[in-house]
């Protein structure tokens, strides 16, 4: 299989993202994310398929695989692949119609289902970031999971991590509890540090042996609270680091800290691979039956605890500081990117011998 990457800038004919400076801006904004469908990025639909049509047979394309969000480019996929009859994967990065974006005003839940619908109809096979994005789908469209399809994640690269320099903190023994970015809606600083201060106020560690680091903004609210507190010397807040210095940093940590909503249980957020590049134990707070809960039960690389249960976080973080455990990290070879595009590549290979063999 000879597989060769071109790329192309394809001009939309409704412009997205815009700047709404001013008046006539600010109507064309809101019209477009409202009235559009499957999403604003529609107006790059006309030329992509006439684009994606001429490269097809310009380039003799045997495979088409379409990724998503946004969603515009499944439908860009779709139509090249009914009309040049090639065969289509759809790779789903997030949902379409299986989670609840912002309700359009134009266009109902019910369209945009059976838009993907005749989309998914169109497809070889399927591609889905996490099983239980994988298995929402299938709530919706039960049928056609009995076709192809494959989980193939997001992954990490062993080799990419910086050498680590010598400690931020020269002489502070502290252990280090490390977030590394923002906080907002359920994601917040106190699903760590109130259990930090409980395990304080009980005795279970001293002021002096714990400190959170936070690589990434903290609300004003937040560090205001901080103060009436009395929290300051357990927080630590720094500027964001570009990615190979900020996992060369996390290796320096004892804990390393995954937060995730309820907003989006089907996903895997990627600073998970970045905290099992630097080896180090995780604190996962997500929502009980998510994806990430999942994840860390299939994986001996840390601690999950339910995002709603502070006692469990509290209970999780002593473990993890407290008592001496070395972590196996089942299957983390796996996550590696180039295992993950062997499996990529074993389904492109499995469609076009399929292909070949109907022939």
């Amino acid at each position: 299989i000879l597989l060769k990457f071109i790329y192309y800038r394809i001009v939309s004919l409704l412009p997205f993202p815009v700047q709404s400076i001013g008046l006539v801006r600010k109507v064309y904004l809101r019209m477009l994310v409202s009235a559009s469908t499957p999403d604003p990025f529609v107006g790059w639909l006309l030329p992509a398929v006439s684009h994606g049509i001429y490269q097809v047979w310009a380039r003799d394309v045997d495979i088409i695989i379409a990724t998503c969000p946004p969603f515009t480019s499944l439908l860009v996929g779709a139509i090249i692949s009914k009309l040049t009859g090639k065969k289509l994967i759809i790779d789903y990065r997030d949902p379409w119609t299986g989670y609840s974006w912002p309700k359009k005003k134009f266009f109902s839940l019910k369209w945009h289902r059976l838009l993907e619908r005749w989309v998914v109809q169109q497809a070889a096979a399927l591609v889905f970031v996490t099983k239980t994005m994988g298995e929402e789908f299938n709530s919706h469209f039960p049928r056609w999971l009995s076709g192809e399809h494959r989980t193939i994640t997001n992954g990490l690269d062993p080799n990419s991590v910086s050498s680590c320099q010598a400690p931020l903190f020269a002489g502070d023994k502290r252990k280090r509890i490390i977030y590394a970015g923002q906080f907002y809606g359920e994601r917040n600083i106190w699903l760590v540090l109130a259990p930090i201060l409980k395990l304080i106020e009980q005795g279970a560690f001293k002021r002096n042996e714990i400190v959170f680091d936070v690589y990434g903004s903290v609300p004003l609210s937040d560090k205001e609270k901080i103060q009436t507190q009395g929290a300051e010397d357990l927080v630590r807040c720094h500027e964001p680091l570009p990615h190979n210095e900020m996992v060369a940093e996390l290796k320096k940590g004892d804990v390393l800290t995954l937060i995730s909503g309820s907003d989006v249980s089907y996903a895997l957020p990627y600073k998970i691979f970045d905290y099992l590049s630097a080896r180090k134990p995780i604190l996962a707070i997500a929502p009980k039956h998510s994806e990430v809960e999942r994840f860390m039960s299939e994986r001996d690389c840390g601690k999950f605890a339910p995002i709603d249960d502070p006692y469990a976080v509290g209970l999780a973080l002593t473990e993890l500081l407290k008592i001496k455990h070395h972590f196996q990290l089942h299957g983390v070879e796996q996550l590696h990117w180039d295992y993950l595009a062997l499996e990529y590549l074993q389904l492109i290979s499995d469609i076009l011998i399929g292909k070949n063999e109907s022939e």
